[in-house]
């Protein structure tokens, strides 16, 4: 159940990708308060507190990456934008595309017809009675 639980989270964070940001931007106000209280039980003033918190957390942005790197949405949000980007740079330029997928279909379709006489020639047994 878990495991599907994290799918629809994870679902949810690719398609509305605010909200994933701002869930995020809640954890790390979230720990900056913890960590602002806890400096101000060690003695220091809410200013010094709040300033050292920020030092000792460093870069929201920074953060925010490393945080969505590690989820598994990450890869496939990497996918989808490395497909857009190559059916861009594919629609910009549709004599290469149609080279390319000229070669494509040459290449499967020689290597099919290949395969498929070897399979027939020489990993199937002939079909008559005494093939020796």
């Amino acid at each position: 159940m878990h495991q599907l639980g994290s799918l629809h989270q994870g679902l949810r964070s690719l398609f509305d990708r605010k909200r994933a940001d701002r869930e995020i931007d809640e954890e790390i106000d979230g720990f900056l308060e913890a960590s602002v209280q806890e400096k101000q039980r060690s003695g220091a003033s809410p200013e010094q507190a709040h300033r050292a918190a920020l030092a000792e957390l460093g870069s929201r942005n920074a953060i925010k990456h490393r945080v969505w790197s590690s989820r598994w949405e990450s890869a496939v949000d990497n996918l989808l934008q490395d497909t857009r980007v190559s059916l861009r740079a594919l629609c910009k330029r549709p004599g290469f595309t149609a080279v390319a997928l000229l070669s494509l279909a040459l290449g499967i379709g020689a290597n099919t017809a290949i395969f498929t006489l070897i399979q027939q020639l020489l990993l199937r047994d002939l079909p008559v009675r005494n093939p020796e």
